[in-house]
């Protein structure tokens, strides 16, 4: 077959998973690559795919919104930090392995992690305490980032960061966190 006919094939969703996974197998990398795109691949194809030696098709499996959990954990562990962003970006990323690479020493994957809505809550709280300005931005952008945490960026000390968290529709300004505190003392009596 061709190898603007494979492409073509690797590229359709409508693709039978079969083909798809004898695709991933292909010895040309740029069939590869775009076989790692399809979302209608099978789950033990992306894994092949996953320890591919070209980087730009594990960015590509990384990317991919049906790739399986277990595949994200595998490269959230890769060299390349590119990888790692996606796998970071990723909505399906386990809370556990979002925990893992809120650690990682890159801080632009720290970012990505600070601006999944899926970043459980205290690893956001983990990440307002990073040194890096960008990482406490984006946890500050987040719409899951506990009023708690937004309380504490509304006054870091960094302009960006504290108007950032104050634009976050979670944002209780202090004011009206005491009213609610109060008004639920008196309720609990």
């Amino acid at each position: 077959m061709k190898r603007s006919k494979k492409i073509e094939r690797a590229q359709n969703t409508n693709t039978s998973p079969k083909v798809l996974a004898l695709l991933a197998q292909d010895q040309d990398a740029n069939v590869r690559y775009y076989v790692a795109q399809n979302t209608s691949i099978p789950p033990e194809a992306l894994a092949l795919l996953a320890q591919d030696k070209d980087v730009t098709i594990r960015r590509n499996v990384a990317r991919n919104t049906s790739i399986p959990a277990e595949v994200l954990a595998l490269l959230a562990q890769d060299k390349d930090a590119y990888v790692r962003y996606y796998v970071a970006q990723n909505t399906s990323t386990l809370p556990e392995v979002l925990a893992v690479l809120a650690q990682d020493q890159d801080a632009d994957v720290r970012c990505y992690v600070a601006q999944n809505t899926s970043t459980p809550a205290e690893v956001l709280t983990l990440l307002a305490q990073d040194q890096g300005a960008d990482v406490r931005y984006n946890v500050a952008q987040n719409t899951s980032t506990p009023a708690e945490t937004l309380t504490m960026l509304a006054q870091d000390q960094d302009a960006d960061v504290r108007e950032a968290a104050k634009q976050n529709k979670s944002y209780v300004q202090p004011a009206k966190r005491n009213i609610y505190t109060l008004f639920n003392q008196a309720m609990n009596r």
